[in-house]
């Protein structure tokens, strides 16, 4: 039962959501960000109310417009198993806009991985086999990032089959940089391919998100041949919060057996012991932690309704969390028992070594490890640790994608100036 309160959400639409702030444009471009991201996470509801608080919070008929169709996404998603139990996408669905890694240069990986996201629906639109390989130029607008954005869709470009790119040597080179007809002529092509990068809005809300329209458009018909929009999410790394969730889990099951060691004379050899069999235990736990949140009977769609007509769980969606909770808590201890008793026909030694009071607490710490350590991501202590990393000082000023120039707060310049000049005359 505590597992499904753990996943179950109280379900209060958006009552619960703040309108946000900023003028009618703003707001507008932000619903837009905040309906795509919606959209790409499985129709999140609280993202939905986001769109639907700002466009209520603009002017004009075009915000009129969107809150009554914003009304409507809201009344379909919010009784879905992906708004019913949240924590349950986040355990079963990897999230296709969040970055969960950290890289080398000065691009924001969430950049990169909202370019990587829009190019996938170019990609299906231009994949097409029979016909010749096509020339392409990338282009770039809206951001101080365009260099490296540029970059990643040239990479993106030259993996598809049908296309490659023409490097900015050679444009500049043929005098065609800034002028595609010119291009064309100098090196003789036939059509050539623009990719139009576009950086349109960044949000800070419920994470640090950015979007990106991608256009393709052939010459020298000048048809466009698809649009896309793409999302990335700034996220925290979530190896270290695995990491950080599983060493707190055995962290509390050796805590539960330091009485043991202090009672017992042998306290030094017992508590060896039962540290070995913990480990054992959580590494035998976490494959069946993976097998019990993964295996298909148990993972229910996460676009059906979950709710009935009077606001109470359906059957089929209420039987989920309990089968796999009862999973968690119940099969852990039998695997275990099981194999050791296996073991120690073939391996008397072996066992001799292992204590099932470390094995059993290891198997159930490994077990919900490695189900619930992606809940991390979806949880406010992992938006809390990025607002964080953020918040350390910045030696150099910033500049979104609206072109506003955030400058290094005076605490900050306080800070490199002394890291600069540690030892001031």
């Amino acid at each position: 039962m505590l597992w499904l309160l753990a996943l179950a959400a109280s379900v209060d639409r958006c009552d619960s959501v703040q309108p946000p702030q900023g003028n009618t444009e703003e707001l507008l471009a932000d619903a837009e960000t905040w309906y795509w991201w919606a959209r790409a996470s499985g129709d999140d509801l609280r993202l939905h109310c986001l769109s639907l608080r700002a466009l209520q919070s603009a002017e004009g008929p075009a915000a009129e417009a969107g809150a009554r169709q914003a009304l409507h996404r809201v009344d379909n998603s919010f009784d879905s198993v992906r708004n019913v139990y949240p924590l349950a996408w986040w355990i079963l669905i990897e999230d296709p806009v969040a970055e969960s890694e950290d890289g080398p240069g000065e691009l924001p990986d969430h950049y990169e991985k909202a370019v990587e996201h829009g190019w996938e629906v170019l990609a299906r639109v231009l994949d097409d086999p029979h016909e010749p390989r096509v020339n392409a130029r990338i282009g770039c607008t809206g951001s101080p990032y365009c260099e490296g954005l540029r970059e990643v869709g040239a990479k993106l470009v030259d993996a598809h089959p049908r296309l490659q790119t023409i490097p900015d040597e050679v444009a500049a080179g043929s005098g065609g940089m800034g002028n595609p007809e010119a291009l064309m002529e100098a090196l003789d092509l036939d059509d050539l391919l623009l990719v139009d990068i576009d950086v349109r809005d960044e949000v800070e809300l419920p994470r640090s998100a950015v979007r990106i329209d991608l256009s393709a458009t052939l010459l020298p018909s000048l048809s466009p041949m698809a649009v896309s929009t793409g999302i990335g999410v700034d996220h925290v790394p979530s190896r270290q919060l695995d990491i950080f969730f599983g060493l707190a889990l055995l962290l509390t099951g050796l805590v539960a057996g330091r009485d043991r060691w202090m009672k017992r004379p042998d306290a030094l050899k017992g508590g060896r012991e039962f540290l070995r069999a913990l480990l054992v235990g959580t590494a035998v736990g976490g494959v069946y932690g993976w097998f019990a949140t993964s295996w298909a009977p148990f993972v229910p769609p996460m676009d059906a309704v979950a709710l009935t007509p009077g606001g109470f769980l359906r059957l089929e969606t209420f039987v989920w969390p309990l089968a796999v909770g009862a999973l968690l808590l119940l099969g852990p201890p039998i695997v275990v028992s099981i194999g050791l008793v296996v073991v120690a026909r073939r391996f008397p030694q072996l066992t001799s070594h292992l204590q099932l009071t470390g094995l059993v607490p290891g198997a159930q710490a490994g077990a919900l490890t490695i189900a619930l350590a992606p809940v991390c991501e979806g949880l406010p202590c992992s938006r809390a640790f990025a607002r964080w990393r953020r918040s350390i000082p910045s030696c150099s000023s910033s500049t979104t994608s609206s072109g506003r120039t955030r400058a290094p707060s005076a605490s900050s310049s306080t800070w490199c100036a002394s890291f600069a000049n540690p030892n001031p005359a």
